[in-house]
Protein backbone atom coordinates (compact mmCIF):
# COMPACT_ATOMS: atom_id res chain seq x y z
CA UNK A 1 0.00 0.00 0.00
CA UNK A 2 1.16 3.51 -0.75
CA UNK A 3 1.97 5.91 2.06
CA UNK A 4 -0.77 8.38 2.85
CA UNK A 5 1.38 11.27 1.60
CA UNK A 6 1.59 9.53 -1.80
CA UNK A 7 -2.16 9.07 -2.26
CA UNK A 8 -4.54 11.61 -3.75
CA UNK A 9 -7.29 12.25 -1.26
CA UNK A 10 -9.16 15.11 -2.89
CA UNK A 11 -11.82 14.42 -5.53
CA UNK A 12 -11.37 17.88 -7.08
CA UNK A 13 -7.69 17.17 -7.74
CA UNK A 14 -8.66 14.00 -9.60
CA UNK A 15 -11.35 15.79 -11.65
CA UNK A 16 -8.93 18.60 -12.54
CA UNK A 17 -6.26 16.08 -13.49
CA UNK A 18 -8.72 14.14 -15.63
CA UNK A 19 -9.65 17.28 -17.56
CA UNK A 20 -6.28 19.05 -17.86
CA UNK A 21 -3.60 16.41 -17.32
CA UNK A 22 -1.16 15.16 -19.91
CA UNK A 23 -1.78 11.67 -21.30
CA UNK A 24 0.42 8.56 -21.56
CA UNK A 25 -0.88 5.12 -22.59
CA UNK A 26 0.48 1.63 -22.72
CA UNK A 27 -1.11 -1.75 -23.34
CA UNK A 28 -2.54 -2.15 -19.83
CA UNK A 29 -2.79 1.33 -18.31
CA UNK A 30 -3.67 4.95 -19.07
CA UNK A 31 -1.82 7.68 -17.15
CA UNK A 32 -3.06 11.27 -16.67
CA UNK A 33 -0.41 13.42 -14.98
CA UNK A 34 0.91 16.89 -14.24
CA UNK A 35 3.87 18.25 -12.30
CA UNK A 36 3.61 19.53 -8.73
CA UNK A 37 5.78 21.00 -6.00
CA UNK A 38 4.37 18.66 -3.35
CA UNK A 39 5.44 15.01 -2.97
CA UNK A 40 4.31 12.75 -5.80
CA UNK A 41 0.73 11.54 -5.42
CA UNK A 42 -1.15 8.75 -7.17
CA UNK A 43 -4.71 7.48 -7.60
CA UNK A 44 -5.66 4.18 -9.24
CA UNK A 45 -9.00 3.57 -10.96
CA UNK A 46 -10.24 0.13 -12.00
CA UNK A 47 -13.76 0.26 -13.43
CA UNK A 48 -16.42 -2.41 -13.65
CA UNK A 49 -15.62 -2.73 -17.35
CA UNK A 50 -12.47 -4.55 -16.26
CA UNK A 51 -14.29 -7.11 -14.12
CA UNK A 52 -17.67 -7.20 -12.41
CA UNK A 53 -16.23 -8.75 -9.24
CA UNK A 54 -14.83 -6.32 -6.68
CA UNK A 55 -12.30 -8.91 -5.50
CA UNK A 56 -10.62 -9.01 -8.91
CA UNK A 57 -10.73 -5.22 -9.34
CA UNK A 58 -9.17 -4.73 -5.90
CA UNK A 59 -6.42 -7.23 -6.71
CA UNK A 60 -5.52 -5.29 -9.86
CA UNK A 61 -5.57 -2.04 -7.87
CA UNK A 62 -3.28 -3.47 -5.18
CA UNK A 63 -0.84 -4.80 -7.80
CA UNK A 64 -0.64 -1.40 -9.49
CA UNK A 65 -0.12 0.35 -6.14
CA UNK A 66 2.65 -2.10 -5.22
CA UNK A 67 4.38 -1.48 -8.55
CA UNK A 68 4.19 2.27 -7.86
CA UNK A 69 5.61 1.81 -4.36
CA UNK A 70 8.53 -0.25 -5.64
CA UNK A 71 9.43 2.21 -8.43
CA UNK A 72 8.68 5.48 -6.63
CA UNK A 73 12.35 6.23 -5.95
CA UNK A 74 13.03 6.33 -9.72
CA UNK A 75 11.00 9.52 -10.15
CA UNK A 76 13.25 12.57 -10.28
CA UNK A 77 10.50 15.22 -10.15
CA UNK A 78 7.17 15.31 -8.32
CA UNK A 79 3.97 14.50 -10.19
CA UNK A 80 0.27 14.00 -9.55
CA UNK A 81 -0.79 10.87 -11.46
CA UNK A 82 -4.14 9.23 -12.14
CA UNK A 83 -3.79 5.64 -13.36
CA UNK A 84 -6.73 4.07 -15.18
CA UNK A 85 -6.71 0.34 -15.88
CA UNK A 86 -7.58 -0.88 -19.37
CA UNK A 87 -9.44 -4.17 -20.07
CA UNK A 88 -6.33 -6.17 -21.11
CA UNK A 89 -4.97 -5.79 -17.55
CA UNK A 90 -7.35 -8.60 -16.50
CA UNK A 91 -4.90 -11.09 -17.97
CA UNK A 92 -1.76 -9.15 -17.06
CA UNK A 93 0.70 -10.47 -14.50
CA UNK A 94 2.31 -8.34 -11.83
CA UNK A 95 5.49 -8.25 -13.91
CA UNK A 96 3.54 -6.82 -16.88
CA UNK A 97 2.02 -4.08 -14.73
CA UNK A 98 5.36 -3.37 -13.05
CA UNK A 99 7.03 -3.06 -16.46
CA UNK A 100 4.32 -0.61 -17.58
CA UNK A 101 4.87 1.54 -14.47
CA UNK A 102 8.66 1.47 -14.99
CA UNK A 103 8.25 2.55 -18.61
CA UNK A 104 6.00 5.42 -17.57
CA UNK A 105 8.41 6.58 -14.83
CA UNK A 106 11.34 6.40 -17.29
CA UNK A 107 9.35 8.51 -19.76
CA UNK A 108 8.61 11.08 -17.06
CA UNK A 109 12.28 11.21 -16.06
CA UNK A 110 13.47 11.75 -19.62
CA UNK A 111 10.79 14.41 -20.29
CA UNK A 112 11.63 16.21 -17.03
CA UNK A 113 15.22 16.86 -18.07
Amino acid sequence: MLNKKNRIGNKQVIENLYRKGQLFKNQYLVFKYETTNDPSQFAVSVSKKIDKKAVKRNRIRRQIQEAIRINLTKLEKNFIVLIIARPPCQKATFDDLNQGIQTFFNTLSTNAK
